[in-house]
């Protein structure tokens, strides 16, 4: 039997490139500090050059899914799948926290602030409003 040679593009590259490992545990985090939508497409466009050629196109759509529903449905069948798959808490739905994101100038706030103080903050002005901005409104 012979073996199969790859290309020596394929086999040197420039660019490390992220295991499967490493996909998971970006959009478990991703899931589980942000919860949106906006985020893990940011995290997929910032992964798709970086992970295997075979995964790149799937990144490229996901970042691309204009349904936030079907975004967050495929993160998280990423997170599941991978826990399952290593034996991280076999069985078990993976808890993430889904929010969406309080909006000003008709756009999406982001994150900012140290962890234990973070809170939303707008883009455009000073306007902020506290993580749980639903409970405390």
């Amino acid at each position: 039997m012979k073996a199969v040679t790859l290309p020596r593009w394929l086999e040197r590259s420039a660019t490390p490139r992220y295991d499967n490992l490493y996909v998971v545990t970006v959009f478990a985090l991703v899931l589980r500090i942000h919860g949106t939508a906006a985020a893990v497409r940011n995290a997929a466009r910032h992964m798709r050059d970086k992970v295997r050629v075979e995964y790149r196109q799937r990144m490229a759509n996901l970042a691309q899914t204009p349904s936030d529903d079907q975004v967050l449905r495929t993160a998280n069948a990423i997170v599941q799948d991978g826990t399952d798959a290593m034996g991280i808490l076999p069985g078990q739905p993976f808890e993430q926290r889904l929010q969406d994101a309080p909006r000003c100038h008709y756009k999406n706030m982001h994150l900012a602030g140290e962890p234990g103080a973070r809170h939303w903050k707008c883009q455009h002005c000073e306007n902020t409003k506290p993580i749980n901005w639903r409970a405390a409104g």
